[in-house]
């Protein structure tokens, strides 16, 4: 893949939600493990398997990070890849950045590399990426 920077919109689902609360605090926050399966659909096509830790705050808002094992295509190579995620969340948007794992990459997405970030409305199922490869 050449260095280039790429914005794409790129639709996804999560196949599955399976979320569990490992601590709860005494303000009404809270930490979560949830482990996601997610299906891709445009320039980055292919499934997912997701684990992320969840930060809750006592009004719903939070932090987040996670691994996702991506199988499928991107821009058209195909493989699969490690998808590193930090972000925020509220009753409204999800922000995130992410990062290609150096060195997850098989397939054609060997040695792959990229960065991206997205800020997207909570139920939407397709969201703007900037993407750097």
């Amino acid at each position: 893949m050449a260095d280039m920077l790429v914005t794409m919109t790129n639709k996804f689902e999560a196949a599955n939600w399976d979320e569990h609360n490992y601590v709860e605090t005494e303000d009404g926050g809270k930490l979560a493990l949830v482990k996601v399966n997610y299906k891709y659909g445009g320039q980055i096509e292919g499934e997912t398997e997701s684990r992320s830790l969840l930060t809750y705050l006592a009004d719903g808002s939070g932090t987040f990070v996670g691994t996702e094992l991506f199988t499928g295509t991107i821009e058209g190579k195909k493989g699969t890849v490690v998808f590193q995620h930090a972000g925020t969340f509220d009753a409204e948007h999800i922000v995130d950045n992410w990062t290609l794992a150096p060195g997850t990459g098989t397939g054609e997405l060997e040695g792959a590399t990229g960065t991206g970030s997205f800020d997207m409305k909570m139920g939407t199922p397709s969201v703007e990426y900037t993407f750097t490869t």
